[in-house]
């Protein structure tokens, strides 16, 4: 089969519908409670809360150095920290919200 004739196939194709269950969109969403659990206990995800996880834990960025896994509330870090920390290949950062 040419490339040109699966374009013409792949776009003959119907698209799917995407179906939401039913009685879903009335109800308020459902509260989430999310725990980090660690070996001295468990740190809380509020909302609005970042969680920063480093895979070389004590290495240093945005003036801060990382632990494995650190929770950081709302206004803990500047803005600049925040831009900081996401170029940099060896965090990882998880917003809640």
């Amino acid at each position: 089969m040419t490339r040109k004739n699966m374009k013409t196939e792949e776009q003959e194709l119907p698209a799917e519908e995407v179906q939401l269950p039913s009685g879903g969109h009335e109800q308020e969403p459902t509260a989430v409670s999310v725990h980090v659990l660690k070996d001295d206990g468990a740190d809380e995800l509020a909302a609005g809360s970042l969680l920063v996880i480093c895979s070389d834990p004590g290495f240093k960025r945005a003036g801060i150095e990382h632990e494995r896994l650190k929770v950081y509330r709302d206004g803990d870090l500047t803005p600049r920290q925040i831009a900081q920390m996401r170029r940099e290949p060896k965090l990882t950062l998880v917003e809640v919200g």
